[in-house]
Formats: C-alpha cells, sequence, structure tokens
C-alpha cells in the first residue's frame, strides 16, 4: 500500500507517468518581442490551466478545507467483561460485565473468594433500557454520554454463609443461596445500592478505545442518578474488553488473539482502532456459522491472513 501510495503522489506533479511532454520550440532569429509574445503566451496557456477555477476553486486552492466524518458512537452490543481485581474487603475480589444488545442492557457486579475469580460469593445484577448520545460529550473530551434506565436491580448470594452474612447486612429476611432477589424497593445502603425511588436510573459516560469500553469514574458527588450527577472523567483504570464468541476454527481464533494484540497497539489512532474492531466484529460473527464443508477453506483463509497480519503489524511496530 505504502509504495502504491508513493507511485501515485510521484506521478501527480507530472501529470502522467510515463509520458513526455513535447517542447515548444522558439526561432532563435526571432525578435525579443517575438520571443517575449511567445513566452507571455505560454504562461497564459499554463496560468489559465494550473491557476484557474479547476485548480484553485475545487481542488488545490479551495477555501473550504476537508472536514473528516464525525466520529461514530460506541457500539455497546455484544459481551464485556472486566479483567479479574481486588475488591474493596480485604480477601475480596470482584469483576464486572456487561451483556448488551441494541437497546438493552445487563450489568453485572460479581465479588469472589479468590484471585482467580472462580469461588463466586455474590452478584449484584442491573438490567434495562439505554441509549447512547449521537454526538459526543461537550464536557470530558472523547467520551460519550450514555444514559440507563433501570428496571432490575437484584442480588444472589453464592452460598449459605454469604447469604447469611448479606441478608444481615442488606436487612433481607431468609434470604436464600443461589435465589436472586429483588432489591428495588429498599435497596442496599451499605453496598451502594440505592432504591428505585431514589435512584431510578444511571447517567454515565462511555468511551471506546478499539475492543475496550471504559466507563465514568463515579464519587459521592456524581453518583450519576441524575444528569447533574454524571460523571466529569472516564474511569481508564478499568477496561471492560470485548469478548469475542469461539468461532470453532482453531486458526480463526488465533486471528482474532493477534487482532486483540494490534487493537492495544499504541502506534495506531483511535478512530482507526475503532473502526478496525467495528469491521472485524461484523465479519467475525459469520464465522461461527459457517458450514462443516466449507471449514476447511476458511481454516485456510484465516491462517493465511494471519501470516500476512502479523507481518504488516511488525512494520507497524505493533509485534503480536
Amino acid at each position: 500500500m505504502r509504495s502504491t501510495l508513493a507511485a501515485i503522489l510521484f506521478c501527480l506533479p507530472l501529470a502522467a507517468c510515463g509520458g513526455k511532454s513535447t517542447p515548444k520550440t522558439v526561432d532563435n532569429t526571432t525578435t525579443d518581442t517575438t520571443v517575449d509574445e511567445a513566452v507571455d503566451e505560454r504562461s497564459q496557456d499554463y496560468g489559465g490551466e494550473y491557476g484557474g477555477e479547476e485548480y484553485g476553486d475545487d481542488y488545490y486552492g479551495s477555501e473550504e478545507p476537508y472536514v473528516p466524518p464525525p466520529p461514530t458512537p460506541p457500539d455497546l452490543v455484544g459481551s464485556w467483561k472486566t479483567p479479574c481485581a481486588a475488591g474493596m474487603a480485604k480477601g475480596e475480589w470482584m469483576s464486572m460485565s456487561v451483556v448488551a444488545t441494541a437497546d438493552h442492557f445487563d450489568y453485572m457486579v460479581e465479588s469472589f473468594g479468590d484471585a482467580a475469580c472462580t469461588k463466586k460469593k455474590l452478584s449484584v445484577h442491573f438490567g434495562g433500557a439505554y441509549t447512547v448520545a449521537s454526538e459526543m460529550s461537550t464536557a470530558v473530551a472523547d467520551a460519550w454520554n450514555v444514559d440507563f434506565t433501570i428496571e432490575t436491580r437484584e442480588l444472589t448470594a453464592a452460598d449459605k454463609k454469604t447469604a447469611k452474612a448479606i441478608g444481615k447486612t442488606c436487612g433481607i429476611k431468609k434470604l436464600k443461596a443461589g435465589k436472586a432477589v429483588d432489591i428495588s424497593a429498599k435497596g442496599c445502603a451499605k453496598l451502594n445500592i440505592k432504591p428505585a425511588a431514589d435512584c431510578p436510573g444511571h447517567f454515565d459516560l462511555v468511551s471506546q478505545m478499539g475492543s475496550r469500553l471504559y466507563f465514568g469514574a463515579g464519587s459521592a458527588e456524581t453518583d450519576g442518578c441524575t444528569a447533574e450527577t454524571r460523571a466529569t472523567a472516564v474511569d481508564s483504570t478499568m477496561a471492560f474488553s470485548y469478548q469475542w464468541p469461539p468461532t470453532g476454527i482453531a486458526e480463526c481464533d488465533a486471528y482474532l488473539a493477534n487482532f486483540e494484540k494490534f487493537l492495544a497497539c499504541d502506534a495506531m489512532p483511535v478512530d482507526a482502532r475503532n473502526q478496525a474492531f467495528s469491521g472485524m466484529k461484523m465479519g467475525a460473527s459469520a464465522w461461527n456459522q459457517v458450514p462443516p464443508e466449507a471449514q476447511q477453506a476458511t481454516s485456510d483463509a484465516c491462517k493465511q491472513a494471519n501470516d500476512a497480519f502479523a507481518s504488516a503489524m511488525q512494520g507497524m511496530n505493533c509485534t503480536p
């Protein structure tokens, strides 16, 4: 691509590659006046051709500079998840996830008793409708306003010990392990969950960087229960990573793994990462629907694409 571009840029000033124009001859026996007239004639020819309206208005000398298209709002559709991280309490770890359709979301906060996040203790589920603003936030750079309407507020204790402790903490009588309990009416103050009457929705921010989503950094003053208390900054320390659905084809899964590293490459502009992610997200969705008779051909295509992609990444200092 770069060599092709270089050839195009080289050709443009010459008007045509490979061709040579025939120079006009001037009779050396002509008078100075005749020479001057000939030169003036040529000047008018070239001046009219290259300095006229065709080149001066619509292209090279236009007073209206190129304006790139506006950024595209983040696409939340799919499954997103944070890494396992230390929780607020000692000996507690947690992870968060968002599963979204075009207009509905399910947000889950889960706590665990181990650093690998395998021994679940408690999960808190929020669900409802959402909308992402069509234009970027005017208050926070590279972010978009996103409004959630919370229709579901429930928690589930994973075991009897946790059920007893959470029941006492939240004032829930006879909380049973493994059973989701609606806490919309009272919430749970000690878990910082407000009742629906006090906080019917959540006004937040969202920023996208390739296959990563970042939401607002909340605080006591920016709890997001109203538009006025929307977060004023994005929490760049907590990334929700897109969960690529397994394709069932090993070579295509390997290609997606390398593609993830490309999306994390600092050498790539954010807009380019977002566009690449959107295209791959759309294309990869078809791989797990490939019929058995076409899987070998798809596997070969993914392997070839992966090899070429790895070479291209090295050229951009984005080594997989």
